[in-house]
């Protein structure tokens, strides 16, 4: 009887965590794999540990450990922690690819943009840049960088590819 419960509680868990998420998502769903996680029913709130992944559309994050936290002033997000965190996008228009990665992230739901911190690096075909701050909107694939306030010598930093032939 107690693993019964046991498997329903798991059951349950991850059943609303999930369709609290898939509701919300704009485009499709968006699904999360990892090793384990924590629900708090009151709040909604949710933990994921042990090679995390999500997947939205084109994009996928991969980190160590996510929180989903549904009620804020923004909307709902996920903050990923990780050695590093890392992010792809393929973007369904052109197929262009961008990836990237940093110490920490937020994925903000409705703006559908990631916020990257700590010794950050986004690249693509033609450009790699590296910051201490910046953000990525999958929508338009625009990226916002911003240097360290409080370090002088830590500029952003941008490296182009440059096409003689054209």
């Amino acid at each position: 009887m107690k693993i019964l419960r046991t498997i329903g509680y798991i059951f349950l868990t991850t059943f609303f965590a999930f369709a609290g998420m898939t509701a919300h998502a704009q485009e499709g769903q968006l699904t999360i794999e990892s090793g384990s996680i924590q629900y708090d029913s009151e709040s909604g709130n949710s933990i994921f540990v042990g090679g995390v992944l999500i997947v939205r559309g084109g994009l996928e994050i991969r980190a160590d450990r996510v929180e989903h936290f549904r009620e804020s002033d923004n909307g709902e997000y996920l903050v990923a922690e990780g050695q590093p965190v890392n992010f792809m996008y393929e973007s369904p228009d052109t197929g262009e690819m961008t990836k990237g990665w940093a110490d920490d992230s937020i994925y903000w739901f409705k703006r559908r943009e990631i916020e990257l911190s700590g010794n950050v690096v986004i690249q693509n075909d033609q450009v790699t840049l590296r910051a201490q701050k910046a953000f990525y909107n999958s929508d338009t694939g625009n990226v916002r960088t911003i240097s360290s306030p409080t370090q002088s010598d830590e500029r952003v930093k941008s490296t182009i590819v440059i096409d003689d032939d054209s």
